[in-house]
C-alpha cells in the first residue's frame, strides 16, 4: 500500500504546484449556475463559471460569465461588500455589449459611485 500512495501523493503535490497562484479560486456554490466574489479593483478572488473580471471606472465593473450559462433568462443577484449596489444582465456598452457579460455599479452611503468588492450569484 505504501508504494502505491507515495507516487500518488507526490504526483498530487505537483498537480496543485502546477496551478498558477494568479488564478482565481474555484467557488463551491452548487445552487448557482454562476458566482462571483470581486474585489473593489475589479479582481476576481473566486469565482464559478466566470471567465473574467473588470473595474471600468469609479464604481463601474463588468463580469464575463461563460457562454455556457444563459444570463438572458436567468436571475443575477448582486450583494455589495459595504455600499448599495445594483446589476444589469444586459448587453451593456460599459463592458463592450457582449450577451456574456454583466455590468455592475456600486454606490456608496451617499449615492455616489464607489469602489467596493460585492457577490454576484446567477441562478
Amino acid at each position: 500500500m505504501r508504494r502505491f500512495l507515495a507516487p500518488l501523493l507526490a504526483a498530487l503535490t505537483l498537480g496543485a504546484t502546477a496551478i498558477p497562484a494568479a488564478h482565481a479560486v474555484e467557488l463551491d456554490a452548487p445552487y448557482t449556475q454562476a458566482a462571483a466574489n470581486v474585489d473593489g479593483a475589479g479582481n476576481l478572488t473566486d469565482g464559478k463559471m466566470i471567465i473574467k473580471t473588470w473595474r471600468v471606472n469609479t464604481g463601474q465593473y463588468c463580469v464575463q460569465v461563460d457562454p455556457l450559462v444563459d444570463i438572458a433568462t436567468s436571475l443575477v443577484q448582486v450583494t455589495p461588500g459595504w455600499a448599495g449596489s445594483a446589476a444589469s444582465r444586459n448587453a451593456h456598452a460599459n463592458c463592450g455589449g457582449g450577451a456574456d457579460t454583466i455590468a455592475v455599479w456600486v454606490w456608496n452611503l451617499n449615492s455616489a459611485p464607489a469602489d467596493s468588492g460585492f457577490t454576484l450569484a446567477v441562478m
